[in-house]
């Protein structure tokens, strides 16, 4: 991904919902300001949650998101699968978590042509 490429979204969790794409990078400077000044003083941090853009779109060309829930197909089969995505700190990736079985899978092979974003964690709780 180049730098140009970069993106991320920013979920409020008390207002239980995402910020606007045009205040999202002014509410993260004010945040970390925020934040700063909430250590210095011992109040409680706001609860928001930064998903970054993995790099990759689904089949109807929307952004793959961290927190994001895909459907997919398998090796071509005709069995749907739904996974969440999710950041490993430890590898260094963003990994594919399938959540009607324990499988992990990365973006390190094509991406299936078949994925398609059909929710995230938050709006979407149900499909987990």
């Amino acid at each position: 991904m180049k730098p140009q490429d970069f993106d991320f979204r920013l979920y409020v969790v008390s207002a239980k919902d995402y910020v606007c794409d045009e205040d999202k990078y002014q509410i993260l400077a004010d945040l970390k300001a925020k934040s700063e000044f909430m250590e210095r003083n011992a109040l409680k941090e706001p609860q928001v949650e930064v998903e970054l853009f993995t790099g990759f779109y689904d089949k109807n060309g929307t952004k793959i998101y961290e927190g994001d829930i895909i459907a997919h197909c398998v090796d071509g089969g005709g069995v749907e699968y739904h996974s969440k995505i999710e950041f490993n700190q430890q590898r260094g990736m963003f990994e594919l978590v399938c959540i009607e079985h324990p499988v992990i899978s990365d973006f390190s092979s094509p991406l299936n042509p078949s994925i398609e974003v059909i929710g995230n964690i938050h709006e979407n709780p149900e499909l987990l």
